[in-house]
């Protein structure tokens, strides 16, 4: 069985996302994360743990992440390299108002 096409880039953009719903995100959404410090290891063990417990609360937050991911991945646009994952878009509107992505305010607030 085949993968779908971006099944593996939204996999590698669900941290950044999560992280990101868990408010651990550069503090201007116009931010490059390529610009920003190394994590250091106990914050994104701390990030992890963090993950861990809002999907122990609620069960139905580590698709949801999953989901959150990927919208905000797939909003990038090649032509003027914005959207995605970089600058956390996301959070604001018109992006957040899309209504696609209804329900998640839940993993992303």
């Amino acid at each position: 069985v085949a993968a779908r096409p971006g099944a593996a880039a939204a996999a590698r953009a669900a941290p950044a996302a999560a992280g990101l719903a868990l408010g651990l995100a550069a503090s201007s959404a116009w931010s490059v994360w390529a610009d920003a410090p190394t994590p250091a290891p106990a914050s994104i063990a701390t990030a992890k743990q963090r993950i861990q417990d809002l999907i122990d609360e609620d069960p139905d937050m580590g698709p949801t992440l999953v989901r959150l991911a990927w919208h905000a991945s797939g909003t990038y646009d090649v032509a003027t390299k914005t959207g995605g994952s970089d600058g956390a878009t996301m959070r604001f509107s018109p992006e957040a108002d899309h209504g696609a992505n209804a329900g998640l305010d839940a993993a992303r607030d």
